[in-house]
């Protein structure tokens, strides 16, 4: 919302200094540095400017991160695999992590999105996979409700699995994801069903 609030200068800044603010946000996102104030952040910033740029200035954003899949590929890919040791071994959220890994992470992040965008791109157009429309309306509650539902079941997950057990770690932070992702459906399908005037004011709707 903080960022839809600031949405006319946002176009005006994108409009006159073309991608020098999506540039600001992003080395405010991959610094970590930005404004010290509950609900602003660089993220939410650098993505939202990155979607306007290609909006306002008419160009396709498929069509023009597609050209940089196939190192996108690569570098997702080994950017992952050392996260997942690297957080298997380490990710207990209590020791230190070196900077590189930040750095790194935020590489996989970026790299990712243009290879999940250009995989997706290729398999609609290819009509290899088909828009199915009840998980397209649900991405707006997974995108809302994932962060709190990713935390408990992190919470659940440790308890589970020895803290010396770095196979065992790595394993999960492949998978807590997914059943994030899975939790999160089965609770919009159950507030579509039972909740629907709930399900849409927590989405954004109304209730009549």
């Amino acid at each position: 919302m903080i960022v839809v609030i600031f949405s006319p200068l946002l176009h005006w800044l994108i409009r006159h200094l073309r991608f020098l603010p999506v540039l600001f946000f992003g080395l405010c996102y991959v610094c970590r540095v930005f404004v010290p104030i509950h609900g602003f952040s660089a993220t939410c910033f650098f993505f939202f400017s990155l979607g306007a740029f290609f909006s306002i200035n008419g160009k396709n954003m498929v069509t023009s991160i597609s050209r940089l899949r196939y190192p996108a590929y690569a570098i997702a890919l080994v950017s992952m695999l050392i996260l997942v040791w690297v957080n298997g071994r380490k990710g207990d959220g209590v020791t230190p992590q070196p900077q590189w890994v930040h750095l790194l992470y935020y590489a996989y992040v970026m790299s990712a999105v243009v290879a999940v965008v250009s995989i997706a791109s290729w398999l609609l157009s290819a009509k290899k996979v088909r828009v199915i429309p009840w998980l397209a309306r649900s991405s707006f509650f997974i995108f809302l409700s994932h962060i709190m539902v990713l935390g408990l079941v992190g919470r659940f997950t440790h308890h589970f699995i020895a803290p010396d057990s770095w196979a065992l770690m790595m394993v999960e932070y492949l998978f807590r994801p997914l059943i994030t992702t899975f939790l999160c459906l089965a609770l919009y399908w159950l507030l579509e069903r039972q909740a629907p005037r709930l399900l849409a004011v927590l989405t954004g709707g109304r209730m009549g």
